[in-house]
């Protein structure tokens, strides 16, 4: 049982990638779908389109795209290279 973590450690990592990436986009729907006293993303884009008005939805996706590029590049990138590397495998920038 031993060697099978740090053997499956890379397809981990990938997995933690791909579930954060859907857990995002989940909470993004979730908060479109119910209404909350506090106003998140989700509402905000829903209330632009409700009024017609492309600011808040620009701002609104923005927000979203840029929280989503900074995990992506912040933590989940180097962790994978790090993996990566430690197994003598390529990283994704090196192939």
């Amino acid at each position: 049982m031993a060697p099978l973590l740090p053997a499956a450690l890379p397809a981990v990592v990938a997995a933690l990638r791909q579930g954060w990436a859907c857990g995002w986009r989940a909470l993004m729907t979730a908060e479109l779908m119910a209404s909350t006293p506090l106003p998140g993303l989700g509402q905000v884009l829903d209330a632009g389109r409700r009024s017609g008005r492309p600011g808040p939805v620009l701002a609104a996706a923005l927000v979203i795209l840029a929280v989503g590029v900074v995990v992506e590049t912040g933590v989940f990138g180097p962790v994978q290279r790090r993996v990566l590397r430690a197994r003598g495998l390529p990283a994704a920038q090196e192939r």
